[in-house]
């Protein structure tokens, strides 16, 4: 995109703090929010923790791992999210928690795709699984898709998706300059 997403302004907040905000609103738990090193971050509005990733260029595996470690010890579940999530609402992340059963995740499926940045987690099984994919040397199997191979997955369809975002709009990110102003235009529907 070639900016910090996070500061991106979307319906008159930057980008960051309306993702901050509807996973404190969800009642998920503590909102834990991963930055660079040296990163700037924008006005948030509501309480977050800050774990600064100080490791460039190990992957999102490493930055989980800088976030769990600053993660209250009585927090039993975390929503997973990446700041360029506009349509995020608390709404689909208490939907997630409320299937996650007697699972490790909880994890939204559509088109046979996986959306492991979407997800709701139970931190006591995603620590281990962590700390066991950072001690591979393949980078294939350090990504989010491959940690969860580890863990005891409830996948969440489309269908029962569909019941709390009928357009699956809170799937959706910003990728390039395009994109964000379709999105700032209007609600985009998954598979346009």
């Amino acid at each position: 995109m070639g900016r910090d997403k996070s500061t991106l302004d979307f319906e008159g907040e930057p980008l960051l703090a309306r993702a901050v905000r509807q996973v404190s609103a969800s009642g998920v738990g503590a909102v834990v929010i991963v930055a660079a090193a040296c990163q700037t971050l924008p006005r948030l509005g509501v309480p977050a923790i800050v774990a600064r990733d100080e490791i460039e260029g190990q992957g999102p595996l490493r930055g989980l791992a800088s976030g769990l470690a600053v993660v209250p010890d009585h927090q039993e579940y975390l929503y997973l999210t990446a700041t360029d999530a506009p349509y995020l609402a608390a709404g689909f992340i208490a939907f997630l928690r409320e299937r996650i059963g007697a699972s490790d995740v909880a994890i939204p499926r559509v088109n046979g795709r996986m959306y492991p940045l979407s997800a709701v987690y139970r931190i006591a099984a995603l620590r281990p699984a962590i700390d066991a994919r950072l001690s591979l040397f393949d980078a294939k199997k350090r990504g989010l898709v491959s940690l969860v191979e580890d863990l005891c997955v409830r996948t969440i369809d489309e269908a029962e998706l569909r019941t709390v975002d009928p357009d699956l709009v809170t799937l959706l990110d910003i990728d390039t300059p395009e994109e964000y102003e379709r999105r700032r235009s209007r609600i985009d529907a998954i598979n346009q």
